[in-house]
């Protein structure tokens, strides 16, 4: 992670979310929502070989008008996330929209009880389980999957900009009967689907807090995912990001560090979150590890 000063983003980094949940259950944790939240894993027995091979999660939320947006959704839609096993078994899709439309329903109980509460965040969250990789997002925050080896070099972004400009989402926010005025929905904001918001949320439709979501099959050339805020991506480019990475061996770590220190050659004056995971052994390594 880097940040260049004190900010709004936020970032979550989890091992494995099924002992991440256990261990917030002992702290007490639970849906804010009440009946309507997920259903608990340990509601019942679970069927002998239900329980799914450890899940790794990364997130990225960036936050504007406050953080509490940002810490809200980093420090639950994982939980909310892992909460319902039912689900996610069934349709990872669907699990991930639904986390994210809890975590909505939680901000706006939040506003509703602290109306001077006026912030919103973007997020990009990834769940990694073996070779799946399944990406959930609003905002313009962005997930990037790097190929430094193998027949085909390349840079994926496996993500789009949630922005007012963005023919897709202008066209959408339109025909909901938003407005757009300077590039901003209701003249306010360039995403144009976050979390909380609700002054804005509440001018008329248009402004979403549904994700997209996408999901992918790692190959063996599949090496890193990053995650950042859009800060990062007006520093750097896809493609000069998939230069810097072509060019290195090493850890996530490592090439972390190589991405924030160009970063820092070109400062946006954004708030900055970057997360690289390593999901394949090294540039120059030849076996995959058999877990994550």
């Amino acid at each position: 992670e880097h940040k260049q000063h004190p900010n709004e983003d936020r970032h979550t980094s989890v091992g494995d979310l099924n002992a991440e949940l256990e261990a917030a259950r002992a702290r007490g944790f639970e849906s804010k929502i009440g009946s309507d939240g997920p259903k608990p894993l340990n509601d019942g027995a679970p069927p002998v070989g239900s329980t799914p091979p450890a899940h790794a999660f990364f997130g990225v939320y960036d936050g504007h008008g406050g953080s509490r947006c940002a810490t809200h959704a980093s420090s639950r839609l994982h939980l909310l996330l892992a909460h319902d096993l039912a689900l996610w078994r069934a349709s990872p899709k669907s699990a991930l929209e639904a986390a994210f439309g809890l975590i909505e329903a939680e901000l706006r109980q939040i506003y509703v009880a602290t109306p001077e509460e006026k912030s919103g965040t973007c997020a990009c969250a990834a769940v990694v389980r073996g070779h799946r990789l399944i990406v959930g997002w609003t905002g313009d925050c962005r997930a990037l999957l790097l190929r430094p080896e193998g027949h085909a070099k390349e840079c994926v972004q496996l993500t789009t900009d949630h922005r007012a400009t963005e023919s897709k989402e202008n066209s959408r926010i339109l025909k909901a009967g938003g407005e757009i005025k300077d590039g901003r929905v209701w003249g306010a904001l360039m995403p144009s689907r976050t979390l909380g918001d609700f002054p804005w949320k509440d001018m008329g439709p248009g402004l979403s807090a549904v994700p997209e979501v996408t999901e992918v099959e790692l190959t063996e050339d599949d090496k890193y995912l990053v995650i950042g805020s859009d800060g990062v991506f007006d520093a750097l480019s896809n493609k000069a990001i998939a230069k810097i990475v072509c060019k290195m061996t090493g850890t996530a770590q490592k090439v972390c560090n190589e991405l924030v220190k160009e970063m820092k050659k070109k400062p946006s004056g954004d708030d900055t979150t970057l997360i690289v995971v390593q999901l394949g052994p090294a540039p120059g390594a030849t076996k995959r590890p058999p877990s994550l």
